[in-house]
C-alpha cells in the first residue's frame, strides 16, 4: 500500500479524510463536521454539556483537556507563552499584548 507520511496504518482512514480535507464525521445535532473523529467527539461536548477535565484545585471543570492545562497556570503561576515584540507574558498562547497590534 502507499504511504504519503508516517502515520499508523490503523488511523488510515481518519487520516486520510485529515489529509484531503474531507469532513466525514457529521454532527447530529447541526451542521458542523470534522475530519478527525475526535474533534466531532470534542465538539458533541458543546451539545450535552459535558464536561470530563475537573481541577484538582478548585471547582472548575472543562470541555477539553487542553482548556484544563491552560487554567492550571492560573494556580501555578505560570505564563509560558511571550510576545515576540516585547516582554509580556501570558497563560495562553491565544493571548495577545494590548501594546504590540500589528
Amino acid at each position: 500500500s502507499v504511504r504519503l507520511c508516517e502515520q499508523k496504518k490503523g488511523d488510515s482512514c481518519e487520516h486520510t479524510f485529515a489529509n484531503t480535507g474531507q469532513a466525514h464525521f457529521q454532527c447530529h445535532l447541526c451542521p458542523a463536521a470534522f475530519t478527525r473523529k475526535g474533534n466531532l467527539t470534542a465538539h458533541m461536548r458543546t451539545h450535552t454539556g459535558e464536561r470530563p477535565f475537573s481541577c484538582e484545585q478548585c471547582s472548575a471543570s472543562f470541555s477539553q483537556k487542553a482548556t484544563l492545562t491552560a487554567h492550571m497556570h492560573t494556580h501555578t503561576g505560570e505564563r509560558p507563552f511571550s510576545c515576540c515584540h516585547c516582554n509580556a507574558s501570558f497563560f495562553t498562547e491565544t493571548s495577545s499584548c494590548k501594546t504590540c497590534v500589528l
